[in-house]
């Protein structure tokens, strides 16, 4: 213990002597704190926490996949209406699209994501849509 407190005693003579050095390391160390705080957070938020439904564990994706095509393709409207009429073992089923696209603000466009949902989304993930108002129920 008597050799600990000399050195932190040792340490801090050290740090007198040259604050430059002191204020580099204090920046640094307070840098790297925040991007591992921030880092953390985005990994919790995406990742770690459960998803705002019900249960989870009852989720369900379809995806088609065509032999010797690259990724997963669509289902058309018309499969996602059949679904959604027979289907007795899910208590609802959404139609989801994700699309690229080009927006501009100015003269600059700018690559954005979208995902285009039905109506029934936000009533099946228990929320609401009137925070959306471009959301139709139909």
């Amino acid at each position: 213990m008597t050799q600990m407190i000399q050195d932190i005693r040792y340490a801090a003579r050290l740090y007198r002597k040259s604050p430059g050095f002191t204020a580099t390391t204090v920046l640094l160390l307070a840098l790297g704190i925040s991007a591992n705080t921030i880092l953390f957070s985005v990994i919790d938020a995406v990742f770690l926490r459960p998803l705002p439904v019900s249960h989870p564990e009852e989720l369900v994706r379809f995806v088609q996949t065509i032999p010797g095509s690259t990724g997963s393709d669509q289902y058309d409207y018309p499969f996602y209406l059949m679904l959604r009429e027979r289907s007795e073992l899910f208590v609802g089923v959404l139609a989801q699209l994700e699309m690229n696209l080009a927006l501009r603000d100015g003269m600059i466009p700018e690559r954005s994501r979208a995902d285009c949902v039905s109506g029934n989304f936000f009533s099946l993930f228990r929320g609401t849509g009137a925070a959306w108002p471009c959301v139709d129920s139909g």
